[in-house]
């Protein structure tokens, strides 16, 4: 068939598919080219980290994976490329997301690697979200429509950090230097994706695929804004959660819902203002914003937190409050000093939609009383934003707004009230003293790629301090194991036994001790030799005290000492002490009689607290006068069915019994919040707006 006289349908479908396999193979290229440098300067970083090595084991572990890199790295580069083009085209199989396995399967080893990956995945498709977006827009385009999964875009993040995790599955180090290479993956590789995927959205649309795609925000379930979900009749349950709308279209019927009420007050205008009357009105109103009288209408106290370099502030109830009375008078100012008459319609929004929205910000439950105290000094040049750019209300995707959505969600999952200098509070802090120098000289994009990398860099050191507080947690736990498995046994084997008291005191504590440590040596293992031939000896010395033969029960604690000493030196002292005591007359005490059975309750049932998923985030309320603070659930003991949680550094935040999450669930001290997406904390406080301007 002759090319004129083909569909330009089918020409544009076989143009799209020629640019999209040789952005593919640029693209792998590209990322090849990223690994070999990352091999290039992996050794350096691994000799740099040995030399800061707490210990001469972590040390030799360092040294051996660069041994490890120089002998094998040069297969990784044509594996990886092997890996990727194999996924091409293909649905990634994706990670287990931390928390999709049931809590009692999270103590898997590769739990730590699942969520460094993982979070390298989410933080580039994040970075990506509207490159991503329209990309899969238009390869649904190109397909006559059909829907496309994301995990079917070519080399998407998940394919990619796949690609590498099999490529490196060869290499004989330990998780600790795998977490260092993660990290270098991150900067040498996936961050190549970022222009990988613009580029190819250019030349998509060049070829006039899908020329302009619009992005949205896709709208998620949220719950009602106090912050616990509503148990009202006729309240959405947490399995139907309410829909929130997107933050333009709250804003669109903000503005309609004002121009109502001043058409019903009779403040509307007759006719639109003219150009010169609009500009007249910018100057005005910015004219009263900078007002000397309204600059000084502040509370020092909250000046404060603008200011703090400490690790804690208190913030209370009647802070918020009077700066909440503050952020009204200053509106109130601003309206005294100009001209309601001249000031037109588009000012008049202007300046309630921005009052309203930080109020909504001082009530929302779910920001912490600092960030909220903090942001309250964005008012007045977020006033000066929306007066001089109308786009500022008119558009989602405004830098602006962009940046304050950012702003809240940064501070409500990367604020630790108790450790303000963990966080992300001081960036914050600095990144408000910008905007509040020059509110219409700042760069909102600049200010929010400077924010993101440190929410990066935050995400990772979450990352390693969650794996040092999971491991800490982990040895504890079989610790305690250990420990009452053997206490276990010694009472099992002590029942109903006529012994001398020392023998009795003897095996409650220094063998009870040494059976616990031996087997945690061999993982929780009672039928390890080890540990049979220390319950064998443990067997014989108990036979002969009970037959009251001292000086045979002397000759057999012998070797039951030797190796008790072995593992405990410390114990050496009590252990002749002990023996020797055998060697007088004993006198065998009847056991202690069993207690008689009584009726136990059976176990309450804790479906809640056992269905959650490590990896999910709460607001917790420790004491009914304290504030929420957010944590994380990232595993829970087997054994004791602790549930261990941490903050957002990673540092251990709460432990607790199924039992008592189950409750605290049930009562609303511990409240699961949802994953965050982009503006969506934003579009929550518009949506709220939206409702008390309109009830009904």
């Amino acid at each position: 068939m002759h090319p004129r006289s083909r569909k330009p349908a089918e020409l544009m479908r076989e143009t799209a598919s020629r640019i999209i396999q040789e952005w593919n193979h640029e693209t792998a290229a590209s990322l090849c080219e990223g690994l070999q440098s990352l091999l290039e300067h992996a050794g350096d970083v691994l000799v740099d980290f040995a030399s800061r090595s707490e210990s001469n084991a972590i040390q030799t572990e360092f040294f051996d994976a660069q041994r490890e890199l120089f002998l094998k790295g040069a297969y990784t580069v044509p594996q990886f490329r092997s890996q990727l083009q194999a996924n091409q085209g293909l649905p990634a199989r994706g990670f287990a997301e931390p928390g999709s396995a049931t809590l009692s399967l999270l103590d898997k080893d590769d739990y730590d690697l699942s969520v460094a990956l993982n979070t390298i995945a989410e933080n580039c498709t994040h970075r990506n979200q509207q490159d991503l977006h329209a990309l899969k827009e238009r390869l649904s385009a190109i397909s006559g429509g059909r829907l496309v999964d994301p995990r079917q875009i070519p080399l998407n993040p998940q394919q990619v950090t796949q690609a590498f995790q099999r490529s490196t599955d060869s290499l004989e180090i330990n998780k600790r230097v795998q977490l260092v290479l993660f990290t270098l993956f991150d900067r040498y590789v996936v961050s190549r994706l970022d222009p990988a995927y613009a580029a190819v959205n250019g030349r998509l649309a060049e070829a006039g695929v899908l020329p302009s795609v619009p992005y949205q925000v896709d709208k998620h379930p949220a719950t009602p804004r106090g912050g616990a979900p509503d148990r009202r009749a006729g309240a959405a349950s947490p399995a139907q959660p309410l829909s929130v709308p997107g933050s333009h279209e709250s804003i669109r019927a903000i503005h309609s819902l004002l121009a109502a009420r001043r058409r019903a007050t009779g403040q509307a205008p007759a006719e639109p203002p003219t150009a010169q009357q609009q500009q007249a009105s910018v100057q005005q109103a910015n004219q009263a914003i900078d007002a000397p009288q309204v600059r000084a209408c502040t509370d020092h106290q909250a000046d404060a937190v603008l200011a703090t370099r400490s690790d804690q502030m208190l913030v209370d109830k009647r802070l918020l409050l009077r700066v909440r009375e503050v952020l009204g008078r200053q509106r109130e100012m601003i309206r005294s000093l100009t001209d309601q008459k001249k000031l037109t319609e588009r000012e008049q929004d202007a300046i309630e939609i921005v009052g309203m929205l930080f109020e909504a910000i001082l009530d929302d439950p779910e920001i912490p009383a600092v960030t909220k105290t903090l942001l309250s000094h964005l008012h007045t040049p977020y006033l000066k934003i929306a007066i001089n750019d109308p786009a500022f209300l008119q558009r989602q995707d405004h830098p602006a707004r962009e940046l304050l959505a950012q702003m809240l969600e940064l501070g409500v999952r990367l604020v630790n009230p108790q450790h303000l200098r963990r966080g992300i509070f001081p960036e914050l802090q600095e990144c408000v003293r910008q905007i509040i120098e020059a509110p219409l000289g700042v760069d909102p994009g600049q200010i929010g790629e400077r924010l993101a990398e440190q929410e990066r860099q935050l995400r990772q050191q979450r990352t390693l301090s969650e794996k040092r507080t999971l491991d800490s947690e982990k040895g504890q736990a079989r610790l305690l194991q250990a420990r009452d498995m053997a206490r276990s046994a010694v009472r099992t084997l002590l029942a109903e036994q006529p012994l001398p008291l020392p023998v009795r005191l003897f095996l409650q504590t220094l063998f009870s001790d040494y059976l616990g440590l031996l087997m945690l040596r061999n993982d929780l293992d009672p039928r390890h030799p080890k540990c049979l031939q220390a319950l064998q000896h443990c067997v014989a010395l108990i036979e002969q005290a009970g037959a009251g033969d001292g000086q045979a029960a002397s000759r057999a604690a012998a070797p039951l000492g030797e190796l008790i000493v072995e593992l405990l030196p410390h114990y050496e002292a009590d252990v002749e002490a002990f023996i020797e005591q055998l060697q007088q007359p004993l006198s065998p005490e009847a056991p202690p009689p069993p207690a008689p059975a009584a009726d136990q309750p059976a176990a309450p049932r804790e479906p809640d607290a056992l269905q959650l998923q490590a990896g999910s985030w709460f607001r917790w309320r420790p004491a009914e006068d304290e504030e929420g603070r957010v944590i994380k659930l990232i595993w829970t003991d087997p054994h004791s069915r602790n549930l261990l949680f941490v903050d957002g550094q990673g540092a251990k935040a709460a432990q607790m019994q199924a039992g008592e999450a189950a409750a605290r669930l049930a009562d609303g001290t511990l409240s699961p919040l949802k994953k965050p997406r982009p503006d969506s904390l934003l579009n929550g406080l518009l949506a709220g707006i939206r409702q008390r301007l309109d009830p009904g």
